[in-house]
């Protein structure tokens, strides 16, 4: 109390605290001071492991160090974490944190291709307007989850259909950089909830992908097909794939 005050706005914990331990801090607090003690309790469900609750004595019981020495980074597992409501088990299994693996590796790509686009200019959706900007809509979806009981599954499926939206407006060059730019203010307002790390390094194209990407081009242009498959080629051994578009332009992503 002397450094959060009487009342706590939110008072956490997992369900095991549910009874007695909170019942005896409202009990205690409420009895030494005659106010409420909390106006918000959060109480998280187990994880479980395999769907099995999580200890040492069974044998299925991981550190971080465990799951990084899977080849899995923390902000795999945080995303994986998100992923379910604190309210529900979260299942934890080596196949959902391949899902969450691919997860975060489609919102780097999603991330990388906006900050690469090269389109100054939109193509208008509604005759008349010139400008697409559908990004106060996924934010006030977002702000809807966030707001149902800090509801992180559903916020980051709302992540996710932007992905899918935006993909398809990038590959049918619809998307200009300013709508890009808009999109990526959007994501860090999102993340700041998210709290997931992306590596500025990680949303960029090295140069000699660049390089290569723009050589497969001009091969393509020339109508040297054998060149622009071993371009290809070359990329996708330095761990890049690119995606052809319209008007020979593209979107390289990393694999």
């Amino acid at each position: 109390m002397e450094y959060l005050g009487e009342t706590l706005d939110i008072h956490t914990g997992g369900e095991d605290h549910i009874f007695p331990h909170h019942e005896n801090e409202i009990a205690q607090s409420e009895g030494a001071t005659g106010k409420k003690f909390a106006d918000f309790w959060l109480h998280a469900r187990f994880l479980m492991v395999d769907g099995q609750k999580m200890s040492k004595s069974k044998g299925n019981f991981y550190a971080l160090k465990d799951i990084e020495a899977k080849g899995y980074l923390p902000m795999h597992f945080r995303l994986f974490a998100l992923s379910g409501h604190y309210r529900t088990n979260v299942n934890f299994t080596w196949a959902v944190m391949d899902q969450a693996k691919a997860n975060y590796n489609r919102i780097t790509d999603w991330i990388s291709n906006l900050e690469n686009l090269k389109i100054e200019k939109s193509v208008s959706l509604v005759p008349g307007e010139d400008k697409i900007d559908f990004s106060y809509i996924y934010q006030k979806r977002f702000e809807a989850a966030m707001d149902d009981d800090l509801n992180t599954p559903l916020a980051l499926s709302v992540v996710y259909e932007l992905i899918t939206e935006t993909n398809k407006l990038l590959a049918e060059k619809k998307l200009g950089q300013d709508e890009a730019k808009n999109i990526l203010n959007l994501w860090q307002k999102m993340n700041k909830v998210f709290g997931l790390k992306i590596d500025n390094k990680t949303g960029l194209i090295p140069d000699d992908i660049n390089k290569l990407a723009e050589e497969r081009k001009k091969a393509r242009d020339d109508k040297n097909f054998q060149l622009s498959d071993e371009l290809r080629e070359k990329m996708e051994k330095m761990g890049y794939s690119i995606e052809d578009l319209k008007d020979n332009e593209y979107i390289i992503r990393k694999k």
